[in-house]
């Protein structure tokens, strides 16, 4: 006597509801790095625009750069103010441990002098949660030769 062997003609099924589950989910994932690195790219290119250095704006956006970066000797010979450089230092020296977004408002200039308002703001880390703060600065500037010094304020909020 013959033994009779069956040999399956297809693989078996995979239950519907396992199969209809995963495609959308990977199709939800794939799109949602894709988001995510569209916005990278977007963020990584917007670069801040840099004012001519011998300008009263320029000089305004290089000063608040030079104490983003912790150069308070830098910062401090373009000021013109009563304080000294050690009272300067201990005023803006934890200056750079905070993160500030600066964003210039609006800017006049009567001959050798003029006018810079920015808005700096910052996100504090506390015990509750994340705050933001914000605040108008206005910079009064004097033109000596070329270049421009900061007469006001005495000054940033930090």
């Amino acid at each position: 006597m013959r033994a009779v062997t069956t040999i399956p003609t297809s693989e078996p099924a995979v239950p519907h509801s396992r199969r209809s589950v995963w495609a959308p989910a990977a199709a939800v994932g794939v799109l949602l790095l894709t988001g995510i690195l569209v916005a990278m790219l977007v963020a990584r290119n917007e670069r801040a625009t840099v004012y001519p250095a011998n300008s009263p704006v320029g000089t305004v956006q290089r000063y608040v750069r030079l104490l983003q970066n912790g150069k308070l000797t830098a910062a401090y010979a373009m000021v013109y103010t009563s304080e000294g450089e050690s009272e300067f230092d201990s005023e803006y020296g934890d200056w750079s441990s905070r993160s500030h977004q600066v964003t210039l408002v609006s800017t006049d200039r009567q001959r050798a002098t003029a006018s810079v308002t920015i808005e700096i703001s910052g996100v504090d880390a506390g015990p509750f949660g994340a705050s933001n703060s914000s605040q108008r600065v206005t910079f009064h500037l004097d033109q000596h030769g070329r270049g421009w010094i900061i007469t006001d304020p005495p000054y940033l909020p930090g």
